[in-house]
């Protein structure tokens, strides 16, 4: 892919960030599900949907891998940004906690691929232990969070590429 491409899809890749995160359902998502209003639940919530958008994009082979590889950087941008406005902490803690929320990320991405490929049972394992820290003693909440996965999925798989990527029309389903 020639350089001028590639600087188009890194460029879309970060306003499909900004896009997606800006819409998701945050105060619903916290509100249903008693989340404490934290930057670590904003992080596991943009997290399990950019997994959404990620396992979507895989579709699109290499585009898709190259897309996805942007967006996760335009993710790690966003989280350096929003750390340091939360309070004046020392740059080395905060790089060592941006470095386990990125393990935390790759466990959380095989974790949630597991579920969505097994059955049900596995993907509200993965959100018992990932989204609600295994605190949740209410199956509900945990099923309500699959659900909304699991339709949240086949939208998106349906979506085009082009709907997708160029017209960055992603459109997250409501929290209810």
């Amino acid at each position: 892919m020639n350089p001028l491409n590639k600087s188009r899809y890194e460029a879309n890749s970060w306003i499909l960030y900004e896009r997606l995160v800006d819409q998701i359902p945050f105060d619903q998502i916290i509100t249903k599900l008693d989340l404490p209003d934290t930057f670590n639940s904003w992080f596991i919530i943009t997290e399990l949907h950019l997994w959404m958008i990620f396992v979507r994009f895989m579709n699109e082979g290499t585009q898709g891998t190259m897309i996805r590889n942007f967006i996760m950087e335009a993710l790690w941008n966003d989280v350096e940004f929003r750390s340091k406005k939360l309070a004046i902490v020392n740059a080395d803690i905060r790089h060592r906690q941006i470095k386990e929320l990125s393990d935390q990320l790759r466990g959380a991405l095989v974790g949630y691929d597991e579920g969505w490929l097994s059955n049900d049972m596995v993907l509200a394992s993965m959100v018992w232990r990932r989204v609600f820290n295994k605190e949740c003693n209410d199956p509900e909440k945990i099923e309500l969070v699959v659900k909304y996965i699991r339709k949240q999925m086949s939208i998106l798989q349906l979506q085009t590429f082009d709907s997708l990527f160029t017209k960055k029309d992603v459109k997250w389903i409501k929290f209810v």
